[in-house]
């Protein structure tokens, strides 16, 4: 009954909004970007297997640009668009993979090599907000939607962008921290990159969230650790020497371990303490001692999930995109933090590890444990 509702509200016939809900004929794309935005406001959906027969046997091919390293970060993004991948079984699609091994390296060679690989939709976590920008544009003229993960770069033409907001990362971070600490001692941020809107924007808010409810006027240090471990560990150790009035650390980005250990290493150990970003299982220890209060939580195999979903929405179905869509965050504390899934995912495999040790029999993949 949808299609007689959403024909009706759009003044149109029904073979009208059936070409235009499925890419049949020639319509305008004023009338057809009216259909489509009713039928999302209805909640219409196409039937998978009828939307696969009326496709064929063409075959979609996604790009993806998305860095491999940084503690489990960006493979649990990779793991989400494979596990939504399976959703879409009824359609030939591939995903066409050129990523940077680290998160500071250039994107700017792996895109332009995956605009030669006749891809219909691209996903990127951006990095250098600049470097992308024509290679963008370019992918725009080719009708190519781009679609931004984890990170944004709103100046660029990016069709839409996958998120946790930022600032609204900042602003809970900063809030958990004056509520930790009160007016007691100084605060600073860890961070990637400034140049990284992310990055950048998680260190503005938390400052500014801590001040108004710590009532701390105190300036809060920004370290730049490129998320890098050596780097890291270096800058925070020398800010833990020079600040002795040093109580609590945000860590805006995943790389959250040379910053507790550098605390140890100074022993600073029942004095500050640190706010992280994700969760992974080498985090546990340190929330085990009280290093680590609290993290938030990103969601990544939900961002994988989600950026996916709406770059085939827009390849199968030319559904029009937003131009941002926000994920909510999560907090984690020790209490909770065995309900993530990166960390309930390393205690089943330790616990199977274990089994299979003591059988003396190989471990396997966990995907082929019942």
């Amino acid at each position: 009954m949808s299609i007689p509702r959403i024909a009706k509200l759009a003044k149109v016939s029904l073979g009208t909004v059936d070409r235009a809900l499925h890419n049949r004929g020639r319509i305008s794309e004023e009338t057809r970007n009216k259909i489509l935005r009713i039928a999302e406001e209805l909640g219409y959906q196409t039937n998978p297997r009828a939307r696969a027969l009326a496709i064929g046997k063409r075959q979609f091919r996604i790009g993806i640009c998305i860095p491999r390293e940084m503690h489990q970060y960006f493979d649990s993004i990779h793991d989400g668009i494979e596990n939504e991948l399976k959703n879409f079984s009824e359609f030939r699609v591939a995903l066409v993979n050129s990523s940077p091994r680290q998160t500071r390296d250039s994107r700017y060679e792996h895109v332009a090599y995956l605009l030669q690989q006749d891809i219909q939709a691209l996903i990127v976590c951006p990095g250098d907000a600049q470097e992308l920008s024509e290679l963008i544009a370019s992918a725009k003229g080719a009708g190519i939607p781009v679609i931004f993960i984890s990170s944004d770069a709103p100046a660029s033409q990016r069709t839409s962008v996958v998120w946790v907001d930022p600032g609204l990362i900042g602003r809970i971070a900063g809030e958990l921290m004056a509520r930790f600490l009160g007016q007691r001692g100084r605060t600073a941020v860890v961070t990637g990159d400034l140049t990284n809107l992310s990055h950048r924007k998680r260190a503005e808010s938390f400052a500014r969230r801590f001040k108004e409810i710590a009532n701390n006027r105190q300036r809060c240090e920004i370290v730049e650790g490129h998320d890098d471990y050596e780097e890291t560990f270096e800058k925070v150790s020398s800010l833990l020497r020079q600040q002795p009035t040093l109580r609590g650390i945000y860590v805006a980005t995943a790389n959250c371990i040379p910053v507790c250990k550098a605390i140890h290493a100074q022993g600073k150990a029942n004095k500050v303490h640190v706010i992280a970003t994700h969760l992974f299982p080498e985090m546990v220890p340190y929330f085990e001692n009280q290093t680590i209060w609290a993290t938030i939580y990103h969601r990544p195999n939900w961002l994988g999930q989600y950026a996916l979903r709406l770059a085939l929405r827009s390849v199968l179905e030319k559904k029009p995109l937003r131009s941002s869509y926000l994920v909510q965050p999560q907090i984690i504390l020790a209490s909770n933090m065995h309900l993530v899934r990166e960390r309930a995912k390393a205690s089943r495999r330790a616990r199977f590890d274990d089994t299979v040790t003591a059988l003396g029999a190989d471990p396997v993949d966990e995907d082929d444990v019942a």
